[in-house]
């Protein structure tokens, strides 16, 4: 490691006084572990320092118990835990001791004599498993352990993040060396003396005064008695106005929550921000009750939001608010007495989870607040997004500082005067004028007050005309919706309206959706309708795009404003007769009747098949989106279609056609998406390389399929439109020259393993991003890192096979003979053998996973390609293929000095390891045998020595790994 001379300096600085004790003597406690195999469910705590990564905590950290944790002040504390050996046979061999920071409490469980282990007066850590695994055995899951508190060693200095509001400051303190905790803590601002602040919760330190625009100094205690003054550590500039108040005064109101754990389901929403990262509000929203949505007019607001706890006990411990952005519309629900909590007057914030779990337990549901309006910080400028068609531009406003909302707005083009412009919807803007072609420029008046002037924020060049009519006559139609208030029910599956049988179900359909989902437009990326059978073609129509126009001389059901389900509508003088976009822009209309030149009745819900005449029975039926339909149409009555004229337009694309290759060996099924033009296919063919061009056939919708074997060949497509417009796709998968590459980017993913289809059973977990699928029994921890990914299964004791199916492919098909929960269209997926469904022995015959029943606990995202939702459990075929990886072999070389254990991951093929063997530099071939999973073991001292491994497959292929590992390698390390 260097010459003699460096020896004292550099062994002096790596040895760091790792375990320079605060105190000498080892004490008794036990330990458990928590938190998940890779250690993401420590994240957060009770000490506050939510990302123990970025405040320098890590992964090796625990939860004290109360008699260690002394009401948050041991928070960040380190202590150095050895398994007493003397006591158990769970420690780990080797070496069994790790250091851990003090991050979360352990709160008593008194349902349990005493507390439990986490009840005073006992010492316990419950350690983040990862920390917990260097000392124990998994399986044992309690220890005695000895411990003893010894310095912290941080990198980076001490942080301090500033939270709070106005006349209350609190700060957050990570990443602190030495004792690792903190005894007390002053704050001087700029004009102000020292004022000592008091421990509000675990790190977090508060002080009730106004420091807003001076600049921060502080004064930091240690337990371990060290002073230090932080000068100047924060400068006034930098504080920022987090919360200079609109209004002062605190106003009550009540708060839920909606849109999943990661708050994704929160996207979109009434102000039509759509993806709301993109566009700077982020998770911290939440969705208005109408006195506080304004018709739109709040839009963008930012609101400081308390738990109450003067009338609830839900409100979650310590510091209990957070600033959210108002970015969707809370409907009333007009099924409950006076609309339910976002019926008027009552002021709601219906919250996304994440920013409500800052304030109240989840358990509650429903908590009373108090907040206040504060003004909105947002970096990166007001953005404008343009939209509609010519004649007609309608301008999305994000981003928006200070009061975060817009009262008025004008836009102003290069050969214009100023136009004012009026609100559409939500942040939605529009104006009546032909502004293609022209430079824009914008003046903004905020509900603040202040007015801006965006001078030439868009050139001329970057407007474009979205739509040339393929057909200008417009014709007569009826529109519904469907699909939930986000759209996400019209992915993939068809909706039953669309049938002549199906009409007198609309009536209940649509109250269902008018009662229980939120009516809020959507975004130009969800305009799409499911069509009738008169539209429909059997499927040709698919990918076609339609203008649709509310027909308001046939109904006053129409929309005010502009009267359009699409960005695409003609100038006014193309529109026909009395459906120019003013025609609708009355007051709040009043139902009349349905279409009668259409449906020769007075509701089309109630009008049976066979009383239909024959033109009747072609009717043209649109069912849309809802976020669209609510473009067009008032949803003052739900019972009956609203009349529209529509026109057939060319699509425009971007990215060019995608070919997504389905099927098996001798099926190929080819779903052809993303067409421009006509949108449509009318004839399809395939040719691979060593065939042929063959004439494909429609199979559903946009899936065209051929019973022919091309796996292992390149593909061309020829491909005509439903315009008449013919291309070849040549190569489409790559240039001649790769043919080779193109046959093993194919890849056999369905080479049997074996032919034959088995009977089994399939559910799911883990959550909607299969999060909680990482880890499991065949050891692989992170299966993104080691090459399965999300789609993959625990696999019934049958299946298992004690873990010599870890790795192995399935091919899996839900049985449409023998259930209807199966997914309309392709329903098959590939999964990979990740971890072991245990039986559940309160269950007769252990349950699902039970032996000798052949099961598959799959991963969520898995099982919604075959199954719905809503099933829970299908029946399935199943067949075990090879599988298909990249990246090569991958070893984990695991253990101590006489106990090598070798993870060994990402195998293609079969999968599955048979048998395996390791030789090192200065040894023969010793054979190794199965610990757990994917996990190999042998006793021997192989340290200092390279490796090799011979490595034979469930499916008989053996392979030398020769010097795969060098002899530098380390416990921990991956080689491949």
């Amino acid at each position: 490691m260097g010459k003699h001379f460096l020896h004292q300096p550099l062994f002096a600085v790596l040895l760091a006084l790792w375990f320079s004790p605060v105190r000498s003597d080892w004490l008794p406690g036990t330990a458990t572990f928590y938190g998940g195999a890779d250690g993401s469910d420590t994240m957060g705590g009770a000490c506050g320092y939510g990302n123990l990564y970025d405040q320098g905590y890590g992964v090796n950290n625990a939860a004290l118990s109360t008699a260690l944790f002394n009401d948050g002040a041991s928070c960040g504390q380190c202590y150095v835990i050895i398994c007493d050996a003397s006591k158990t046979n769970a420690c780990k061999p080797g070496t069994n001791w790790v250091v851990v920071s003090a991050t979360n409490f352990c709160p008593p469980n008194w349902s349990l004599p005493g507390g439990g282990w986490c009840g005073p007066p006992r010492p316990h850590f419950d350690m983040s498993q990862p920390a917990w695994e260097n000392i124990g055995i998994y399986s044992a899951g309690i220890i005695p352990v000895l411990y003893q508190q010894v310095k912290c060693w941080r990198s980076g200095g001490v942080r301090f993040t500033i939270g709070g509001f106005n006349y209350f400051e609190l700060v957050l303190i990570t990443n602190v060396a030495g004792s690792g905790s903190i005894q007390s803590m002053a704050v001087k601002g700029t004009n102000t003396d020292w004022i000592q602040m008091s421990r509000n919760w675990g790190a977090n330190w508060q002080c009730l005064a106004s420091l807003i625009g001076q600049g921060l100094s502080f004064t930091v205690t240690s337990t371990g008695g060290q002073t230090i003054v932080f000068q100047d550590v924060l400068l006034a500039a930098l504080l920022a106005l987090w919360f200079s108040p609109v209004r002062s005064d605190w106003l009550p109101a009540t708060a839920t929550f909606y849109g999943g754990a990661d708050g994704s389901d929160t996207m979109g929403g009434a102000c039509g921000y759509g993806n709301l990262y993109d566009q700077g509000y982020g998770v911290n929203n939440a969705a208005l009750s109408t006195a506080l949505f304004n018709d739109g007019a709040s839009c963008g607001q930012c609101y400081v939001i308390i738990c109450d706890a003067s009338k609830t006990n839900a409100c979650k411990p310590g510091t209990n608010w957070v600033v959210v952005s108002a970015t969707n519309f809370c409907p009333p629900n007009w099924s409950l007495p006076g609309g339910g909590w976002c019926g008027p007057p009552r002021p709601h914030f219906d919250m996304s989870q994440p920013a409500w779990e800052n304030i109240g337990i989840y358990s509650a549901g429903i908590i009373p607040v108090l907040y206040q309006q504060v003004k909105c910080w947002r970096s990166g400028g007001v953005r404008f997004t343009i939209g509609g068609f010519n004649y007609f531009e309608l301008v999305l406003i994000t981003n928006v500082a200070g009061s975060g909302s817009i009262q008025s707005m004008a836009v102003k083009g290069t050969n214009t005067d100023w136009i004012q412009m009026s609100r559409n919807w939500g942040a939605n803007w529009q104006c009546l004028a032909s502004l293609i072609g022209q430079g824009l420029s914008f003046t903004l008046t905020s509900t603040g007050g202040q007015t801006i002037v965006f001078q030439d924020v868009l050139l001329a060049a970057l407007l474009a005309l979205w739509f040339s009519p393929v057909r200008s006559d417009w014709l007569p139609a009826t529109a519904t919706f469907y699909g939930g208030a986000d759209g996400s029910d019209t992915m993939g599956k068809l909706p039953s309206f669309c049938t002549e049988a199906d009409r007198s179900l609309f009536r209940v359909f649509t109250w269902r959706v008018r009662v229980w989902e939120p009516l809020r437009p959507g975004l130009r990326s969800k305009q799409r309708a499911a069509l009738s059978t008169a539209l429909f073609n059997d499927g040709a129509s698919c990918g076609q795009c339609y203008v649709i126009i509310c027909d308001a001389s046939k109904t006053t059901w129409c929309k005010p404003g502009t009267p359009i389900g699409s960005p695409s509508l003609p100038p006014t003088s193309a529109l026909p007769t009395g459906r120019s976009p003013a025609a609708a822009s009355a007051a709040r209309p009043v139902p009349t009747s349905t279409c009668p030149s259409l449906l020769g009745r007075t509701s089309a819900s109630t009008a049976p098949a066979s009383s239909l005449s024959s033109t009747n029975k072609s009717m043209m039926h649109v069912k849309m989106l809802s976020q669209i339909y609510d473009a067009i149409y008032s949803h003052d009555h739900d019972s009956i279609p609203v009349c529209v004229t529509m026109c057939r337009v060319k699509c425009w694309r971007n990215g060019g056609v995608r070919f997504t290759i389905g099927g098996f060996n001798y099926f190929e099924l080819v779903l052809i998406t993303n067409v421009a033009g006509s949108g449509s296919i009318q004839s399809m063919a395939v040719k691979g390389t060593n065939t042929d061009w063959i004439q494909m056939t429609r199979n559903w919708g946009a899936n065209w399929h051929c019973l022919a074997s091309l796996i292992g060949q390149g593909l061309s497509f020829t491909v005509t439109s439903t315009g008449g417009q013919t291309i070849v796709f040549q190569d489409v998968m790559g240039k001649r020259f790769l043919h080779q590459l193109l046959a093993v980017l194919l890849s056999l993913w369905f080479s049997p393993v074996r032919s034959d289809w088995l009977p089994a059973t399939a559910t799911f977990y883990g959550g909607a991003d299969g999060s909680d699928t990482m880890g499991g029994a065949c050891g692989y921890g992170n299966l993104y890192d080691q090459g399965y990914g999300v789609n993959n299964a625990a696999l019934s004791t049958a299946l298992f096979n004690d873990g010599a199916s870890c790795g192995q492919c399935y091919v899996i098909i839900c049985d449409g003979s023998k259930t209807n929960a199966c997914r309309p269209g392709t329903n098959w997926i590939v999964v990979s053998a990740t971890n072991f469904c245990p039986p559940n022995w309160s269950l007769p015959g252990g349950g699902w996973c039970g032996p000798p029943r052949p099961h598959f606990d799959m991963s969520q995202p898995a099982w919604e390609n075959i199954g719905i939702y809503s099933a829970g459990i299908i029946p399935v075929l199943y067949q075990q293929v090879k599988c298909w990886r990249n990246g090569g072999v991958r070893f984990t070389i695991g253990g101590f000095n006489y106990f090598e254990l070798v993870l060994i991951t990402n195998v293609a093929g079969s999968g599955s390891i048979q048998s395996m063997a390791v030789k090192g530099t200065n040894t023969d071939w010793i054979q190794m045998s199965r610990n757990w999973g994917a996990n190999w073991q042998c006793l021997a001292s192989l340290v200092g020595q390279g490796l090799s491994f011979t490595v034979t497959s469930t499916g008989g292929q053996t392979i030398v790994f020769q010097d795969v590992v060098p002899a530098w390698w380390q416990f921990g390390q991956t080689f491949t």
